[in-house]
């Protein structure tokens, strides 16, 4: 019988849509892991490049074989929804699993030079950032994985350098270098590509602030968890207020007109109150100008609800600065 080359071209692209499934040696059936990195755009402008070298991926304490490490990536070149892509398509055997841990080489990068991991300053420097620690740093984050075999379980990790770098110490303010191991957990979220949604959106200056702003720093709170009294300052000593936020970005540095855009990428599904922090800045110094607020108002968040798989629009334009 003689089909229709019209049939073998649907049918073909059927089987193609179909989800191919690992097994181990054994016949096994293996869950697939991709597991991505991206970072929240920084809130500060003496940041230019920050690179991170990472020697292996594990999930509960098996190493992910499809990552071949090391690899140095430069993480502030993943933003606005970039992402790189460490471990491409891993098996792992049926179980459960609640935790992934990055292992992070301090020493080394790639290619055997010191430091593994380092920034670049905007004004020419490159810093250590192993705070005095050295060799491989397990960074072990927490989160029910809930795996399905029917389909590739995509996972990114926001590795948001606002959290996780602080100043050196006093006396030089302008060495910067990572927390511990622990707080650069903290500072990391794990989530799933398919339980996220995306934000954009403006927010419009009013006239007299058009020059004097230069730029918003936007944070997103799980909705009610923002205190303005204690997120606004640096609670603990190490230089990083806001701790709290879930993820940030910014509206840019030195953007010119009165309407300044920004993003939010991979933000899991729920409701979120947002802050915008004004900065005004000249250089390299920059200082705190105020809050915008709903004109008539002082309440300084604005309730969004992200949706997976959808993108959420905010545009602010009836909006004042208070301090």
């Amino acid at each position: 019988m003689k089909m229709n080359p019209k049939f073998l071209l649907i049918r073909l692209l059927v089987l193609l849509s179909l989800p191919i499934l690992l097994t181990s040696c054994d016949g096994e059936l293996l869950y697939r892991v991709l597991v991505a990195i991206y970072d929240a755009p920084i809130d500060d402008p003496l940041y230019a490049d920050t690179f991170v070298t990472i020697e292996g991926i594990e999930i509960n304490g098996k190493e992910l074989d499809d990552f071949n490490g090391p690899k140095t990536i430069n993480i502030s070149n993943l933003q606005n929804g970039i992402l790189f892509e460490l471990v491409k398509d891993a098996g792992l055997p049926s179980g459960e699993y609640d935790e992934m841990t990055l292992l992070l080489n301090y020493d080394e990068d790639d290619q055997g030079e010191a430091p593994g991991c380092y920034l670049n300053t905007s004004y020419g420097r490159k810093l250590d950032l192993s705070n005095g620690l050295s060799g491989i740093q397990k960074i072990t984050l927490n989160k029910d994985l809930n795996l399905s075999e029917d389909a590739t379980n995509r996972f990114i990790i926001d590795f948001d350098l606002r959290k996780t770098i602080k100043n050196g110490g006093p006396g030089d303010q302008e060495d910067m270098v990572f927390v511990s191991p622990s707080g650069i957990a903290e500072g990391l979220r794990l989530v799933n590509q398919d339980e996220t949604g995306t934000l954009k959106g403006s927010i419009t200056l009013p006239s007299p602030n058009s020059f004097t702003v230069n730029y918003f720093a936007v944070y997103a709170y799980k909705k009610g968890t923002f205190d303005r009294s204690s997120e606004e300052i640096d609670v603990d000593g190490d230089g990083i207020p806001f701790e709290n936020a879930v993820t940030s970005t910014s509206t840019g540095f030195n953007k010119t007109g009165s309407t300044r855009e920004f993003s939010m990428y991979y933000l899991e599904e729920g409701e979120y109150d947002l802050v915008f922090e004004a900065y005004s800045q000249i250089e390299f110094s920059a200082s705190q100008f105020g809050f915008a607020v709903p004109t008539a108002t002082q309440s300084i968040t604005y309730p969004i609800t992200i949706k997976a798989g959808e993108e959420t629009t905010i545009n602010l334009d009836d909006i004042e600065i208070i301090p």
